[in-house]
């Protein structure tokens, strides 16, 4: 993916990486029917998370990191879910 799929950081404005990707197969392990109109289909889901690892802000106005030096808060990431193939 390029920049143009993938933007930098809010937080820092450091360029994201490739973390992991989620597959299809999933769905077989979430008991789900799948004949549903409603069922989950997609062809891959990619997840991108700051290449620095950028603490985000916790809500009390600290950077929202425990005392050995990990964040406690959740940051926004970018998430790719690429359609399935028989679409």
């Amino acid at each position: 993916h390029t920049s143009a799929t993938v933007p930098p950081c809010a937080r820092c404005g450091a360029a994201r990486r490739f973390e992991f990707q989620v597959l299809p197969t999933l769905v077989n392990h979430l008991d789900v029917d799948s004949e549903l109109n409603s069922a989950i289909d997609f062809g891959s889901i990619a997840v991108y998370t700051c290449s620095r690892s950028c603490a985000p802000p916790a809500s009390d106005g600290t950077r929202g990191m425990n005392a050995d030096g990990k964040s406690e808060a959740y940051a926004e990431e970018c998430v790719l879910v690429h359609p399935p193939l028989n679409a």
